[in-house]
Formats: C-alpha cells, structure tokens, sequence
C-alpha cells in the first residue's frame, strides 16, 4: 500500500507516532520534533491538528483489538475509501428523507460520482477532507431528522 500525496504521509506519520507512543504523545509533555522532514531543524509536529491522526489511530486501536491483523499503512490507505463509502450512504438516508428512495439513491449516485468527491475519497488520500466530509453529512442528517416533527 502507498499513499499518494505528500500531506497523507504527514497525517501517517503523526498516526504512527500516536499508536506508538500514545494519543497526546506529539503535543504533551514535550512536542515532538520530526527530524525525518524538512532537515536539518526537523518539523515540530506539535502544532499539527489531532483530528484525523486521532480518529485514524483509535479506529486502528479498536480494529487491532477485535483481532484483525493490518498493518498501519494498510489501515490509512482505505480509511477513505470506507468513509467514503459511509459518505454515500448518509446522502442517501438524508435524499430518501427528504423526497423518498428515487431521490436518496439519485443523490447518492451524483455524490458517488462526484469528481472532488473521487478524488478525496481515492485509495491513499488520508488526509483532512475525508472525516470532515463524513461528519457535515452525519451533522445535516441528524439535523434534519431532530427538527423533523413526525418523528416521536
């Protein structure tokens, strides 16, 4: 498995060093310093956002835990895909509520389609977008579904 850009292997090697060393490792008690980039100072990784490194290394933690054998690399590689994929189905779920099954599968057919939305969500591109397109469609759909008054 490779990654594709120069930024996923940045969010990677902030995942790898938290599974290694524990989830607050880059920031606390001492920053950590990447002395593998941007030599000879080193890059202080310390003032990178937890976000996905965070929710990447606890998935991988959970996944290890159940018993699955994957490597790290593996793991990041197709997290996209499988938000991706989660991404497609809330759209679905947000367009059936909103006009019924014709209108959730349309929707989740053009978001499928979607030429930013490949290329976010291609095998190897671990980087921000993915989790936060997953979350604004997670935040819409419960949106909607607690304002909607049929519902008890």
């Amino acid at each position: 498995m490779r990654l594709n850009e120069f930024d996923p292997y940045y969010q990677y090697s902030l995942t790898r060093y938290m599974v290694q060393n524990g989830l607050l490792s880059p920031y606390w008690p001492t920053p950590w310093i990447n002395t593998q980039q941007w030599y000879p100072d080193g890059l202080d990784m310390s003032t990178s956002l937890p976000a996905l490194p965070m929710t990447a290394a606890i998935l991988y933690s959970i996944v290890s835990f159940l018993g699955v054998n994957v490597d790290l690399m593996a793991f990041v590689s197709f997290l996209p895909v499988i938000m991706g994929t989660l991404s497609c189905l809330v759209v679905y779920f947000i367009g059936k509520d909103m006009g019924g099954k014709a209108v959730g599968l349309f929707a989740a057919l053009f978001l499928a389609l979607a030429p930013s939305f490949l290329a976010r969500t291609a095998l190897g591109f671990f980087d921000t977008e993915v989790p936060g397109i997953l979350g604004l469609l997670l935040f819409i759909f419960m949106f909607l579904r607690a304002i909607e008054e049929t519902r008890t």
